[in-house]
């Protein structure tokens, strides 16, 4: 059982578990049980991306490569001691770890946004998150470290959306992008940064006017409600094209017959995951659906 793309942070968090607590299993750390931890160490958490926050999240992401799948675990006891978000630890960072990290920090903000866990905590974290990574990604990725103003606001805002996150949660762009990654080796970022404008399209009949309210703050064109949702998944999907992000299933060169074939268990695992706070829960068919319409980059229409 190893970490997937993204964190050794994550890594450390379950290392720390189990040196804490040598009598669990790795699938055993969960929100609901006592750890008991810090009677043998401390944990401090050092960011070498902008995308996954978790230096300041209680999450715990590992892959079982047996069964291939990721286990989303995690315990508000596993919250580093002290996080160090310096922006020179990312100056150098290579232009696509750029693009697909930064697309899972936006992804964690516009999906905690409109969580069903969201509150008025969170909802200023995902806010400014949201704002700063529209406005400084794309100049991140273009012009790495000549840009130093763009890499540091894009690691100031991984931070906030993993703060969001730990106080709201993510969701279905989550759940499919798991076992996308955990199936065919697709890194983190990427694989849930591609399913984000599906699910925020599967999301917008409930979501409508959490994604108008976002599209107000970046003053997005639309006369009503439904304009301005759109406009806000349309301008996700911009920014993707302009940062060379994959934007179906295709384009990341995995064959098709194998990936329907690994459908249903991909559907099984999602919906063990993050979905269960979003704002429209898929059912099994969704899923599969939305698995399907990512491949070619078809519409969500149902």
């Amino acid at each position: 059982m190893e970490m997937l793309q993204g964190t050794c942070m994550d890594a450390a968090k379950g290392m720390w578990a189990l040196y804490e607590r040598p009598d669990m299993a790795p699938d055993e750390i969960s929100p609901l049980v006592h750890l008991g931890m810090r009677k043998k160490a401390r944990l401090i958490t050092i960011p070498t991306t902008s995308g996954t926050g978790s230096e300041c999240t209680w999450m715990v992401i590992l892959s079982d490569l047996e069964a291939q799948r990721k286990l989303v675990l995690g315990s508000r006891e596993l919250i580093a001691d002290y996080a160090f978000v310096d922006p020179a630890m990312v100056m150098k960072m290579p232009a696509r770890l750029a693009a697909d990290t930064g697309m899972d920090a936006l992804a964690q903000a516009i999906e905690s946004f409109t969580s069903t866990w969201r509150n008025d905590f969170t909802d200023g974290l995902c806010l400014e998150a949201i704002f700063l990574i529209f406005k400084y990604l794309a100049r991140s990725v273009k012009f790495g470290e000549a840009d130093p103003e763009a890499r540091a606001n894009l690691h100031m805002a991984s931070s906030i959306s993993g703060l969001a996150m730990s106080n709201s949660q993510a969701s279905t762009s989550h759940a499919l992008g798991h076992p996308l990654g955990a199936f065919f080796k697709i890194p983190h970022g990427r694989a849930v940064g591609l399913f984000l404008p599906y699910t925020m399209e599967f999301s917008l009949p409930v979501s409508g006017e959490l994604y108008a309210e976002i599209a107000h703050l970046l003053h997005l064109p639309g006369d009503s409600t439904e304009q301005c949702a759109r406009s806000l998944i349309q301008h996700v999907r911009d920014l993707m094209m302009e940062i060379g992000h994959p934007m179906t299933v295709a384009e990341l060169g995995i064959d098709r017959d194998a990936y329907e074939a690994a459908i249903p268990a991909m559907v099984e695992s999602g919906e063990g995951d993050a979905a269960a706070s979003s704002p429209r829960v898929p059912s099994r068919d969704e899923f599969a659906k939305i698995f399907q319409y990512a491949y070619d980059g078809k519409p969500v229409d149902f």
